[in-house]
């Protein structure tokens, strides 16, 4: 009389045969084994980090991001709404791209989106920043805020060093739907005192651009500049006075 047993053990199926029959002649036992397996269950992505997470407006940089449960084929990476270009996926936890350009009037802090297909959208704000450029025909004024090509020496004894982008903040301050700059320039000179400070105030025109010189220029009003009081070391943007929806900038 043939046995027959049966074993279900979490994701597989063993079945066991043993017959007389099986392998030739009477009487010699013969067995099968089959497996059956399962694949892994799908899991949501997950975000760890993105390097580097800074780049010039104009996009092209080459960016490397660390997460889990990257699904190469279904996957989609977007930094504001617009795909990396050249995305690659050497592993599942790894992803390579290009980052596309800051469209005009676009806010330059950048949201990252993962979209892995059958999983909701992996929503991360803030993720990457664009660094914004000002047209400047005065190339030793620097170009680049948050960083500058000026040349810090022995001037900076006498003053005649700005050090701009030392605090920056970001916010539409004309109500017109593009977002304007704030630029602290702790180290400017003012009224002969040196230090004094100033902070500048870039207005972003129909393209997103921003050109020198500013909108708008704020000092130490009480009791007027005064040497080393470094005016505009920090700056805040937001809703601060009577929370009537118009940005406010802090100083």
């Amino acid at each position: 009389m043939p046995r027959t047993w049966f074993a279900v053990a979490l994701c597989a199926v063993l079945v066991y045969l043993s017959s007389s029959g099986c392998g030739g002649g009477g009487g010699g036992g013969g067995a099968v084994f089959v497996v059956v397996s399962s694949p892994p269950p799908r899991r949501p992505p997950v975000f760890y980090a993105i390097t580097p997470n800074r780049g010039p407006r104009g996009g092209n940089t080459a960016v490397v991001i660390q997460g889990a449960n990257f699904d190469p084929g279904k996957t989609i990476i977007r930094l504001n709404g617009l795909e990396l270009g050249n995305l690659g996926f050497p592993n599942t936890f790894t992803a390579v791209g290009n980052t596309p350009p800051l469209p005009a009037g676009t806010n330059p802090s950048g949201t990252l989106q993962i979209e892995v297909a059958g999983f909701p959208t992996l929503t991360i704000p803030n993720a990457y920043g664009y660094i914004l450029q000002i047209q400047d025909t005065a190339p030793l004024a620097g170009d680049r805020f948050g960083g500058t090509t000026r040349q810090v020496s022995s001037a900076a004894a006498n003053g005649t060093i700005d050090l701009p982008g030392r605090a920056l903040a970001v916010a539409d301050f004309n109500m017109d739907g593009r977002p304007d700059l704030a630029v602290g320039l702790p180290a400017r000179m003012v009224g002969g005192n040196a230090g004094a400070g100033q902070v500048d105030v870039f207005i972003a025109d129909a393209a997103g651009q921003f050109s020198t010189p500013p909108n708008s220029t704020f000092t130490q009003a009480t009791p007027g500049a005064e040497a080393s009081a470094n005016c505009g070391f920090a700056l805040a943007a937001g809703d601060f006075i009577g929370a009537d929806g118009f940005p406010d900038l802090l100083i």
